[in-house]
């Protein structure tokens, strides 16, 4: 009785439990983006969008190499193939060489930490963050940890200066950070 009572049990698990796939469903291929502003934050990066950041000026190469058009996604090893610049600024230490990088491992920034200086400039770019855009601007958050849990916290009035940590450009633009790490206001001199 017990084993009718068992076989009962694990054939109505099994109706309940599985999901039939037709030969259409196994067809349909995972999309990815060609481009940096088609990827999303959580999305794989493609050695096609990883190019059209370059092209693009948002990742730099330290020596022009072509990167191939294609949907690969990237991985931490390719970076230093593909001669991305400060690629180590990338949140990647804890990933293989062969793992496959998400965008937001790309959306990572340097600000001049000396409150107060006017508001083009900086030269003390020491503070990493991390930001919920790839793109500086207001209404954007920025974090002292990669998970993005720890707010970093300015005063709310000060100019701050930064700079992309992925290639050290670091132009006359400067932003005001409140204390809940919001970007308030945005400075292009």
């Amino acid at each position: 009785m017990k084993k009718l009572f068992l076989a009962a049990l694990v054939l109505i698990c099994l109706s309940f439990c599985t999901k039939e796939y037709s030969r259409e469903d196994l067809k349909t291929p995972v999309s990815y983006a060609t481009t940096w502003a088609g990827t999303a934050s959580l999305q794989g990066v493609t050695l096609a969008a990883l190019g059209d950041a370059v092209t693009g000026g948002t990742l730099y190469q330290s020596t022009p190499t072509t990167i191939p058009s294609t949907l690969k996604l990237v991985t931490k090893a390719e970076l230093a193939t593909y001669n991305i610049i400060n690629y180590s600024d990338i949140v990647i230490s804890g990933k293989s060489s062969n793992q496959a990088l998400i965008k937001s491992d790309f959306m990572v920034f340097k600000i001049d930490v000396t409150a107060g200086q006017s508001s083009c400039g900086g030269t003390s770019f020491t503070q990493v963050l991390y930001a919920t855009s790839a793109t500086i601007s207001t209404g954007v958050y920025l974090y002292t940890d990669k998970a993005r849990t720890t707010p970093y916290v300015g005063d709310g009035t000060s100019w701050y200066g930064w700079c992309y940590s992925a290639d050290n450009s670091c132009s006359s633009q400067a932003i005001k950070i409140n204390s809940s790490g919001l970007i308030t206001d945005y400075f292009a001199c």
